[in-house]
C-alpha cells in the first residue's frame, strides 16, 4: 500500500482505492469461501460460477509467535525486514 491515506486517481496502490477493490473483497471471502467452477454449454461457451468451498473463516489475530502456533485459527501480520523476523529459526 502507498503512502497516501486519501488515495489519488492515478494510483492502484492507496488507501481509498485498495479500501474497496480488495480489502472487502477480501472479508466477504472469509465470510463465504468459493472457487470458480468452469463449464462449457453445448456451443463450447464457457462460462464460470461460483461454489461455496467451506465454512466461513474466522481467523483470530495473534500477537505472538506461542499465540500463533497455538490456535490453528490465528493468523500473523508481520512487518518489517524479513531478516529480522520475530520467529523461530526452524517455524516452517
Amino acid at each position: 500500500m502507498e503512502n497516501s491515506v486519501w488515495g489519488s486517481s492515478k494510483s492502484s496502490g492507496t488507501f481509498s482505492t485498495l479500501f474497496e477493490s480488495r480489502f472487502i473483497k477480501a472479508k466477504r471471502y472469509l465470510d463465504s469461501p468459493f472457487e470458480l467452477k468452469l463449464a462449457k454449454d453445448d456451443s463450447q461457451k464457457t462460462s464460470t460460477s461460483k461454489v461455496i468451498s467451506s465454512h466461513p473463516m474466522t481467523p483470530v489475530l495473534a500477537d505472538s509467535w506461542t499465540s500463533f502456533i497455538s490456535n490453528d485459527k490465528s493468523l500473523m501480520i508481520l512487518n518489517g525486514d524479513s531478516a529480522d523476523l520475530k520467529t523461530p529459526s526452524k517455524s516452517g
